[in-house]
């Protein structure tokens, strides 16, 4: 699922599911190994980025950011920035500009994500061996995370670290959410259906809080198995969303399709259902649901 804007909130309260999900309550070393088709170079930067510690000098990072912000809330259009800032981010040397190119892809492409552009980002970020500023560490989790360029298992512990550091970043908190959900774990996926609620509680009108509900229900119960009555759950959640999705939201289309098919997993009886690509083509064709 995809969703077109994120809306972030900052807020300070920490509750219980807070801090497990930022380690209080235990170590979560990083599980990133290295692909053994990458260069020796290549793999020893993604294994730094992965396990930095976020100590050296940040303030040229949180500058350049905190700029891009301004402009941002300005009304400067992401698009605009990524254009200005590419020909020197896109020179490997100095990892400012490149920061710089960088962050403006990522709100770019938290928008509307294309995965070619967040690959492009990502990979010169990893020929450049800074991984120890914390911004510089941020980006290159929101990047990886937004495009799936790293395992969510990967990407978990450094979720973490990061929430450890600044603990009310809503943009971090909301993609590491999602990882969570995604995780082999069946704590971590537990821990994201909670979390999940706990942020449509503090903003019950966001319909993207309550997209972040109806994914995490689904990854929760269809990795717990297959049931009716956890069948009917998903589509309840996914049928919120979609009340409160704008009429012209891009995305109401997928999610109609993603209810429809769900609806067909099983009869009236709860008996599951076997049909033919045909069959739900038909279906998702012929929808009341709009």
């Amino acid at each position: 699922m995809k969703f077109s804007t994120l809306h972030v909130k900052r807020s300070a309260v920490v509750t219980y599911a807070s801090f497990l999900l930022i380690g209080v309550f235990g170590s979560y070393p990083s599980l990133a190994q290295p692909s053994p088709r990458d260069s020796v170079a290549v793999r020893e930067a993604r294994m730094d980025w992965l396990q930095a510690d976020m100590s050296l000098d940040n303030s040229a990072y949180a500058t350049t950011r905190a700029a891009i912000d301004k402009q941002i809330k300005a009304g400067t259009q992401p698009s605009a920035l990524v254009q200005a800032y590419r020909l020197e981010g896109t020179d490997v040397g100095d990892t400012r500009k490149i920061f710089r190119w960088a962050y403006a892809v990522y709100l770019q492409q938290r928008q509307k994500p294309n995965t070619n552009a967040l690959i492009e980002a990502h990979s010169i970020m990893n020929r450049n061996l800074r991984p120890g500023a914390y911004d510089w560490i941020r980006l290159r989790f929101l990047v990886a995370s937004l495009g799936s360029l790293e395992q969510p298992d990967q990407l978990i512990p450094v979720g973490r670290r990061l929430l450890r550091r600044v603990y009310d970043d809503s943009e971090v908190m909301l993609r590491l959410l999602r990882l969570l959900s995604r995780s082999q774990n069946k704590e971590d996926r537990r821990l994201a259906l909670a979390l999940a609620r706990e942020q449509l509680r503090n903003d019950p009108k966001d319909a993207y809080k309550q997209w972040l509900v109806s994914d995490a229900t689904m990854f929760y119960l269809t990795y717990a198995g297959h049931t009716f009555e956890g069948n009917k759950q998903i589509i309840a959640e996914m049928l919120k969303t979609l009340r409160m999705l704008p009429a012209n939201d891009p995305n109401r289309r997928g999610l109609v399709e993603a209810i429809v098919i769900y609806q067909l997993h099983y009869d009236a009886n709860g008996k599951p259902r076997h049909l033919s690509i045909e069959e739900i083509n038909r279906a998702i064709a012929n929808t009341d649901l709009k």
